[in-house]
């Protein structure tokens, strides 16, 4: 089952706008006339602190986004990311595995990045207050000690199918303080061995395991970090409870269009093991192959044959001498005459042309000569052991002949079907997301009018298309 993890990107906004459907839906209305509002879905509010606090979190790559860029793909998440939780359930889109981090925990971790991003300066501030650190926060420092590790961990040379504490090692990290903090008389805790490892994907699991003390304990004040970010937009930033958990909202429904558009095939690559993409793929039909065959010839272009020569020698050495003196102006064809063992060296080295079709007939070098650029002596290369003899060969190609697959070939129908199928998987998209926008009730503030457009985008959808290495058959 094909699912999608939690990101650690708020709005990622390429795919949202470029999959948007140049379709008529209903307009949204732009009469907001209260300044707290930012925009209503269906009277679901989005504030106008919530919206400034996603753009700054969402305008710092390197594409330019504006205040109705942010609002439209939140409401875009809100809409198609209810409507695959829906469909879908969330443990088909959002993937809670042994490997990964866990969903609530990326989740979290989304917020802090969040608020530090959109709160840089003001948390700088807070920070002051504390002495430029939360070092001060911080007492009881306690690391775990040398004898201490093997009670929370399996034996040695015990046998695992996974990487993780016993049981009981998880029972007793659960007792054992790493460090207190105190962030005024409100906010104080204590973080445990157990807090560290419940936080940790795989490869912080064998940190533990591995008795890494300074990682633990680096891990430990991250979440100092964390907590004190988490308590300071609660008490602080102006952001209410309901905004905050407006933000946090935005960040799943973001995570549950992600996992949507992987689990119907769009995000995903075209050769991974996506059931839907299946599906779409095997309905399609011949007709439908040789329409996308005839309308794009670019895309199945191949290599139909090449004029090949080589040298023939016994030795490494020799080889590269020959090849020395090609770079310094030889010949080819009179240093195969000369030195080559093989018999078409008369000949300068002459293969004559190996036709696609024909190519795999059992010599290495046919193969290998199709992989070459006209013109340019390769370096010298050890021929397989035959018969229990090797000798080292220069290849060199006259010139190329370009032709396409042939229309019949499993190459094209593989091709192609793909391509197609990633299309109608986008077609899917475009209807569901014009159907929602069509139905929803969406009002924004004026000022947000005209500052993008919910219907027309630039370019079409990018899909990617198969290779030919992962599917030759050289038009069979």
């Amino acid at each position: 089952m094909l699912r999608h993890s939690l990101r650690t990107s708020l709005l990622p906004l390429a795919l949202v706008l470029t999959l948007a459907a140049a379709t008529a839906q209903a307009a949204p209305q732009y009469d907001l006339k209260d300044p707290a509002l930012a925009a209503t879905v269906d009277k679901t509010p989005f504030t106008q602190k919530m919206l400034d606090v996603m753009y700054k979190s969402s305008s710092q790559g390197k594409v330019k986004l504006t205040r109705a860029d942010v609002m439209r793909a939140v409401i875009e998440s809100h809409l198609l990311g209810s409507y695959a939780i829906a469909k879908y359930g969330k443990k088909a889109l959002v993937e809670d595995n042994k490997v990964g981090f866990r969903p609530a925990d990326v989740a979290r971790n989304e917020f802090v990045n969040m608020i530090q991003v959109a709160y840089k300066d003001e948390l700088k501030a807070a920070l002051q207050k504390l002495g430029g650190s939360l070092d001060s926060t911080v007492s009881a420092v306690d690391p775990i000690k040398p004898t201490e590790w093997a009670q929370y961990l399996p034996p040695p040379g015990k046998m695992q199918l996974e990487i993780r504490m016993t049981e009981q090692g998880v029972a007793l990290a659960a007792k054992r303080p790493i460090l207190r903090y105190r962030f005024d008389d409100k906010a104080q805790g204590v973080i445990t061995l157990k807090d560290v490892y419940d936080i940790q994907n795989v490869q912080g699991r064998n940190e533990i395991l591995g008795k890494n003390t300074d990682f633990v304990m680096q891990q430990a004040r991250s979440m100092v970090v964390a907590r004190f970010v988490e308590y300071w937009a609660a008490t602080a930033s102006g952001l209410s409870a309901a905004e905050i958990a407006g933000l946090k909202q935005a960040i799943l429904n973001k995570s549950y269009l992600d996992g949507y558009v992987t689990w119907i095939g769009i995000a995903a690559d075209i050769h991974d093991d996506n059931q839907h993409l299946k599906a779409l793929a095997k309905a399609v039909t011949e007709k439908e192959v040789l329409d996308y065959y005839n309308s794009h010839p670019n895309d199945f272009k191949r290599v139909e044959g090449v004029r090949a020569r080589h040298i023939a020698v016994a030795d490494e050495k020799t080889a590269q001498a020959l090849y020395d003196r090609i770079q310094k102006g030889e010949k080819f064809i009179d240093l195969a005459a000369k030195y080559s063992l093989a018999a078409d060296g008369k000949n300068g080295g002459d293969l004559g042309w190996v036709q696609a079709d024909k190519k795999n007939n059992g010599m290495w070098i046919n193969d290998f000569a199709f992989l070459q650029t006209p013109g340019v002596v390769s370096r010298p290369i050890r021929t397989p052991v035959i018969n229990g003899k090797a000798s080292w060969e220069l290849v060199m190609i006259d010139e190329k002949k370009e032709g396409r697959h042939p229309a019949k070939s499993s190459t094209v129908h593989y091709e192609a079907s793909q391509i197609i199928a990633r299309q109608k998987a986008i077609d899917e998209y475009r209807a569901v997301r014009s159907r929602l926008l069509e139905k929803a009730d969406i009002h924004l503030r004026p000022d947000l009018q005209g500052d993008t457009s919910w219907d027309l985008r630039n370019g079409d959808v990018p899909v990617a298309k198969p290779h030919a290495h992962d599917h030759d058959d050289h038009g069979h």
